[in-house]
C-alpha cells in the first residue's frame, strides 16, 4: 500500500511539474554566430523577433506569435527537465576550432533563471532537437532542413 502511495505521489509531482512548464517559460532565444555573422531569434508568448547582422545588409523582423505557436514550442519541452538543460552534452565540438557555427538555445523562466545549451550549427542535443526544429519553423527556415 505504501508503494502505491509513493508511486501516486511521484506521478502527481511529475504531472504538476509538466503542467507548470508553459507558465514557467518567459522567453526562448536562439543565437547562431561565426566571425562576421550573427542571427538572434527571441520568442516570447506574444511575438518573435529575428535579427541578422553581417555578411551584407543587416535585417530585423518582428511579428506577432499566436497562442498555438507558443504552445507548440512549449510542447517541444515536454520530455525534458528544465534544470538539466545546461548540463546536456553537445553532439560535436566543431565550433571550438571554427569548423561550425556556434549556436545556443536559451530559456528564461518567469523567475529570471537562464538555462542555456550550446552546440554546433543546428545540431542541438537530441532532447532539444524538437525545440530547435520548432524555432526554425517559426522563424521561416523550418522547410530548409
Amino acid at each position: 500500500m505504501i508503494h502505491i502511495l509513493i508511486l501516486c505521489s511521484l506521478m502527481l509531482g511529475c504531472l504538476s511539474v509538466r503542467s507548470q512548464i508553459p507558465d514557467a517559460i518567459r522567453k526562448i532565444e536562439y543565437t547562431t554566430l561565426t566571425r562576421g555573422y550573427q542571427k538572434h531569434v527571441v520568442i516570447s508568448p506574444d511575438s518573435i523577433t529575428t535579427k541578422v547582422e553581417g555578411r551584407g545588409e543587416d535585417q530585423s523582423h518582428k511579428r506577432a506569435l499566436t497562442k498555438g505557436e507558443w504552445s507548440m514550442l512549449i510542447d517541444c519541452l515536454r520530455n525534458i527537465k528544465l534544470a538539466e538543460i545546461p548540463d546536456l552534452k553537445s553532439p560535436s565540438m566543431k565550433r571550438a576550432y571554427d569548423g561550425a557555427l556556434h549556436s545556443t538555445l536559451t530559456l528564461t523562466t518567469k523567475d529570471e533563471k537562464v538555462l542555456s545549451h550550446s552546440f554546433d550549427n543546428e545540431d542541438a542535443n537530441e532532447k532539444l532537437l524538437p525545440l530547435m526544429k520548432g524555432v526554425k519553423k517559426l522563424e521561416g527556415d523550418g522547410d530548409k532542413e
